[in-house]
């Protein structure tokens, strides 16, 4: 019987060593699979950012016909002008209302010059994601020069 126990340790050794190396394939795969998932998702927001700075500048149409946020307001990251000068800079309004609160005021634009052109051309989910992407990237920019926020 020592034989047969020798063979059984040698089967349960084999076994142990295979479920180890698939565990370590499995973490190394998992990983790589996270980093090419961090690095498609970074790719995704900054082509998300760059498509809500076309659709502030008015360089991409709304889809619901409401005029450009840079016919009234100012930013950073446009060319010069940078915008209009009718409403305030938008440039910190991601740094002070956080990403939910950017996503409301998107949604409702409920400002008191604005309800009244947006009421019939109100943002769509993908514009306000866009828009969102691109003032957060803003907020980490000085705001335009001669332009108080």
């Amino acid at each position: 019987m020592p034989i047969a126990g020798r063979a059984l340790q040698l089967v349960q050794v084999n076994f142990s060593i295979r479920f180890l190396m698939l565990a370590v394939l499995l973490c190394i795969c998992s990983t790589d699979g996270r980093a090419r998932s961090d690095a498609s998702e970074a790719a995704a927001d900054s082509l998300a950012a760059q498509r809500g700075k076309e659709l502030f500048a008015g360089d991409r149409p709304l889809q619901n016909g409401g005029p450009a946020c840079a016919s009234c307001h100012s930013i950073a990251g446009l060319a010069f002008p940078n915008g209009g000068t009718l409403a305030p800079d938008l440039t910190q309004e991601y740094a002070k209302l956080g990403p939910q609160g950017i996503d409301v005021a998107l949604e409702t634009l409920f400002f008191p010059t604005m309800t009244p052109i947006y009421n019939t051309h109100s943002l769509t989910r993908e514009e306000r994601s866009e828009l969102g992407m691109f003032l957060e990237q803003a907020s980490t920019k000085p705001p335009p020069h001669g332009i108080t926020p």
